[in-house]
């Protein structure tokens, strides 16, 4: 192990920079790409991933951000609070779906999550968690009730920064697992934790079905500064869309200290959802 002038630390094969391990610490894409606005940036990363159908991410890290992406016509969630104002967007990985679903995930794409919870909304309206965020109320908002995009959300998201690479994943409700499209969507435990914690995720659990990334997304991986939210200033806890796994009330969630929790469906709770780009 040793440090450079550049402080990063040797572990193993793999370099642990300061740019992975705090927000304040990642880069703004528009110096990094060399760009002057948010589309160009956009356009630019787009080109990356499957412009010549070989990515190239050399130079982008996970951290790297884009501040001022416009959602201040997106109308409220029921019950809850518009994302109102400008927000930012974080690289959280690069092809960690790539090759998985039922049908293929075969685009290069970057993944990216919101810096804070751009809105706060209820997971249902009455305290029930059947059929699991498939079949929730908020998804209906997020991103359409089919995953395509067709949210008032993913809509909102895509007329700021362009398309969006709608992936196939797999996801559960307390019972059983389904394939499943999704465009803009709240992440489950794993995707934030590594592993089950209040959560049922019945597809992950054992051996042979082991068919989607066992792993907290690589932003998620490297500090608890990236896991833990903001909304207007103030810490907020933010809704996951894992079923919890004892009872039949509620889901999972990250509390405002970032530690995992649950409370039940109708619960006002931040949003701060994850999405593709090809």
């Amino acid at each position: 192990m040793g440090t450079t002038a550049l402080g990063t630390i040797q572990v193993g094969v793999s370099p642990v920079r300061n740019q992975d391990m705090a927000r304040g610490m990642g880069r703004n894409l528009l110096e990094v790409l060399g760009v002057a606005n948010l589309q160009q940036a956009m356009d630019a990363l787009r080109a990356r991933c499957n412009g010549t159908g070989t990515p190239n991410f050399a130079g982008l890290e996970v951290g790297d951000y884009l501040d001022g992406v416009n959602l201040g016509g997106v109308v409220a969630p029921n019950g809850g609070a518009a994302p109102a104002g400008s927000h930012r967007i974080i690289i959280a990985g690069f092809n960690f779906y790539k090759n998985a679903g039922d049908t293929s995930n075969n685009r290069n794409h970057i993944v990216f999550v919101f810096g804070g919870a751009i809105a706060t909304g209820r997971m249902n309206p009455t305290n029930i968690n059947e059929g699991g965020y498939a079949a929730s109320e908020i998804r209906q908002w997020l991103e359409g009730a089919a995953g395509d995009g067709s949210g008032p959300l993913a809509v909102g998201l895509a007329n700021a920064i362009g398309p969006l690479y709608t992936i196939r994943k797999r996801e559960t409700d307390r019972e059983s697992a389904r394939w499943d499209s999704f465009t803009l969507w709240l992440p489950n435990e794993i995707e934030v934790y590594g592993k089950t914690v209040w959560g049922t995720d019945i597809n992950h659990e054992r051996a042979d079905r082991f068919i989607m990334p066992v792993m907290a997304l690589p932003i998620y991986q490297k500090s608890m500064e990236y896991v833990r939210k903001s909304r207007n200033g103030s810490r907020t806890s933010w809704w996951l869309s894992s079923p919890h796994a004892d009872d039949s009330t509620g889901f999972c969630a990250v509390s405002s200290l970032g530690f995992a929790g649950r409370n039940t469906a109708s619960h006002i709770y931040g949003l701060s959802p994850a999405f593709c780009v090809a």
